[in-house]
């Protein structure tokens, strides 16, 4: 009986959830661990090494012991960066042949290959807003399966975030994952969809990630993503002066990462800019979704009148 058969069937005896992935080497699951609520299955088990993985939280372990030394953590990391590395070999090899460079090879700044430019609404983002963000869904290479929004400043591209989105794409890491080197402490993202959009840029704010600025702007209101809890350089400061802002609302995720990235880039945002509270983002603290991609995904299916606001997104 192969692994894959013995997996599957140990996840059927326990009456545990699990999904094939047709082309991988993984079976999805809920992450195992004991601490963290999995309410989106992230993730998986290798039917090939036998490791569960999990590509939010990072929890691993031997889900399937098959030597006497398989509990030993080094061994399952090497397992796990050995499977991996094969996967990558076996799926990628005609990586540097289908992308090309943007800046420094080095840097590993690849632009993935276009399949479509993004022509519908996506999790409540109009179609509209993703072409003028030149977003795109990506079918083959290394980022296959995931739509790419791309990093622009003054029509320069300077990297991506590629948001996993197609269940039968490669499970190799986590569900957002951005080039090596973007310069993203520097980046204003999306400044050119902002200049096009909003023509008095005083308020802005700052939310974690890219989805959550772009929920912003589909609601009317000026956002620029942090990019997770990094910090800005003076580059992004600078820029923002230069755009005319002067007031910033720290937008972050109300969970306690959240709060340590806020408590992180309070003060480099305070030294330039008037640190305001914004009615949007208490709206959507103190909804029950956990992020503003979610909030704007609420009020697109029960209208925005039920939450308190106009058609426009404004305050009542």
């Amino acid at each position: 009986m192969s692994l894959r058969e013995v997996i599957k069937n140990r996840l059927t005896t326990t009456d545990t959830w699990f999904e094939e992935v047709p082309g991988s080497e993984w079976v999805k699951v809920k992450c195992m661990s004991p601490t963290h609520n999995d309410g989106n299955p992230s993730a998986g088990i290798n039917v090939e090494s036998g490791i569960h993985h999990c590509f939010s939280c990072q929890h691993n372990f031997m889900f399937i012991k098959q030597d006497d030394d398989a509990d030993d953590a080094d061994v399952i990391w090497k397992a796990k960066y050995a499977n991996m590395k094969k996967s990558i070999q076996d799926e990628y090899a005609d990586y540097d042949s289908i992308h090309e460079t943007l800046l420094d090879r080095n840097k590993e700044l690849f632009l993935p290959p276009v399949d479509r430019l993004l022509d519908e609404e996506w999790r409540g983002l109009s179609a509209e807003l993703l072409q003028d963000c030149k977003a795109y869904y990506c079918s083959r290479g290394k980022y296959r399966g995931r739509y790419v929004f791309p990093f622009y400043m003054n029509g320069t591209q300077y990297g991506f975030d590629a948001r996993i989105v197609d269940a039968s794409a490669q499970m190799v890491s986590a569900k957002w994952i951005r080039n090596r080197g973007a310069p993203v402490k520097s980046l204003v993202y999306p400044r050119d969809v902002l200049i096009k959009r909003f023509p008095d840029l005083d308020h802005v704010l700052v939310a974690e990630g890219v989805a959550d600025a772009l929920s912003y702007i589909q609601m009317g209101i000026p956002a620029i993503a942090s990019f997770g809890l990094t910090p800005p350089n003076n580059e992004r400061i600078e820029e923002l002066i230069r755009m005319g802002v002067t007031k910033i609302t720290l937008a972050f995720d109300n969970d306690e990462a959240g709060i340590t990235g806020m408590i992180k880039v309070l003060p480099i945002y305070a030294e330039w800019f008037e640190i305001v509270q914004h009615p949007m983002v208490l709206m959507v603290n103190a909804s029950p979704y956990k992020d503003a991609n979610e909030f704007l995904e609420g009020i697109k299916l029960n209208g925005l009148e039920q939450q308190g606001f106009d058609d426009d997104g404004e305050d009542l």
